[in-house]
């Protein structure tokens, strides 16, 4: 999300086990909340992991919020309970599918997609090659570096 436009964006990439890109996406999602980005990019990223035939995938998501909601068996309640259940459908899947939370201090490849995919036009893009900003933050991102967090107080 991105100042008090409301504007939110999804950004996410496969990498190979030495952290190498494989494809990434990135997606303009208009206004909404954070979350909905949040849950936008878990989706998108497993369905471009299982429709790129990958059936053994680590799924890193920053925020843990979304990580508890998805294990969560009962989101009925939840404004965002197809959403949820979409990734759900997916996890269920037959793949081996480990998700895990990761700061984003530590995920800036993924951080980066979703900035710039609010300079898209609305929709979802893929990509096979990582766009040129993004390969300081993959190599930082494969040795993981970690950037400060800023807190302001």
């Amino acid at each position: 999300m991105k100042g008090p436009s409301g504007s939110i964006g999804a950004g996410g990439l496969l990498r190979d086990n030495n952290g190498n890109w494989i494809s990434g996406f990135t997606a303009n999602l208009g206004k909404g909340k954070i979350i909905a980005a949040e849950l936008w990019g878990l989706f998108f990223g497993l369905r471009l992991a299982w429709m790129r035939g990958f059936r053994s995938v680590e799924v890193e998501v920053d925020s843990a919020t979304v990580v508890t909601l998805v294990n969560q068996q009962d989101n009925s309640l939840h404004p965002l309970h197809t959403l949820i259940r979409g990734c759900q459908a997916y996890l269920k899947m037959d793949w081996h599918c480990k998700l895990s939370h990761i700061y984003r201090e530590k995920n800036f490849s993924a951080d980066y997609l979703a900035s710039i995919g609010l300079t898209y036009d609305l929709g979802y893009f893929e990509s096979q090659s990582p766009p040129p900003g993004c390969i300081p933050f993959l190599f930082e991102d494969s040795l993981g570096y970690a950037r400060p967090r800023e807190v302001i107080r």
